[in-house]
């Protein structure tokens, strides 16, 4: 993307290049892509803005964190189905390290806090897995991922009791398969993190960041200043900003992207009432 001066015979202000090697030129554009993205297009050559972003902008975006949370659905099989209903299990581990820990669970399920029918009495599970496990869940083969699964429910659900002659709460790791194996046979997940139009989920407040950093995320470029409509200046509101990393009070969200998408198109919209 040009701007200030790759256009100056067509009079638009403004100049997209494609893939493809298409160009187009346009007043204003609206940059919709995730932090993730943005994170990568500031890095080395990219050329993903030229001229580069100012550093205000660079800043606020290197500073910002960008997480990556993953959704996974499991399908019960038949054999599984004879649970009158599946649990809403609330899931509590040992440590990784600990000798008391189930060796069947695999590190990567030890975070995941929650596995619940998606409807009552439905033979679909959903669960969500965050940061370094959400990431290899991506990287996990669907076998690797239902075996994994099933044994840490096995665990959970084997012997099916609210409390086993040592007091043992069905919360923690105390059943080791003794009972029937629940087994899973489909897996579908969603893969934010390698996904390349996205490299990620949501922004968060990183250390050394804070909520001024996504007041200068949504900044327009270039900055208004009184000179906005002198012969020669820049025209303003070449390059706008939107998504959920622009807007301070939802951020992380979707209608946090929303309400971004909207308070910009009505910039757009009072430019030209007062202004034409």
């Amino acid at each position: 993307m040009e701007s200030n001066g790759g256009c100056s015979s067509s009079r638009r202000p403004v100049k997209l290049c494609f893939d493809d090697g298409s160009e187009m030129v346009a007043d204003h554009v609206i940059v919709i892509v995730s932090l993730g993205v943005l994170n990568a297009g500031i890095l080395g050559k990219s050329g993903m803005f030229s001229p580069p972003l100012p550093s205000f902008k660079t800043e606020a975006i290197s500073r910002l964190g960008f997480g990556v949370v993953n959704k996974l659905f499991l399908q019960l099989d038949r054999e599984s189905e004879n649970l009158e209903t599946f649990p809403f299990l609330q899931m509590v581990f040992h440590w990784s390290d600990s000798e008391a820990r189930n060796q069947k669970i695999p590190w990567w399920m030890r975070k995941t806090a929650s596995l619940f029918p998606i409807y009552k009495n439905s033979n679909v599970v959903l669960s969500w897995f965050a940061g370094e496990e959400a990431l290899e869940l991506e990287s996990l083969k669907d076998d690797e991922i239902l075996n994994g699964v099933s044994s840490t429910v096995s665990s959970f659900l084997s012997d099916f009791k609210p409390q086993n002659s040592n007091g043992c709460v069905n919360s923690v790791e105390c059943n080791h398969s003794h009972g029937k194996k629940i087994k899973f046979t489909r897996a579908l997940r969603s893969k934010w993190g390698n996904n390349p139009l996205f490299m990620g989920s949501y922004s968060y407040v990183a250390v050394g960041s804070s909520g001024h950093d996504f007041d200068l995320m949504a900044e327009p470029l270039p900055q208004s200043s009184n000179s906005d409509f002198v012969e020669g200046a820049s025209p303003p509101l070449q390059i706008l900003f939107v998504g959920e990393a622009t807007y301070r009070t939802h951020y992380s969200t979707t209608h946090g992207a929303y309400f971004s998408g909207l308070t910009e198109a009505n910039r757009l919209l009072q430019h030209y009432l007062l202004h034409h």
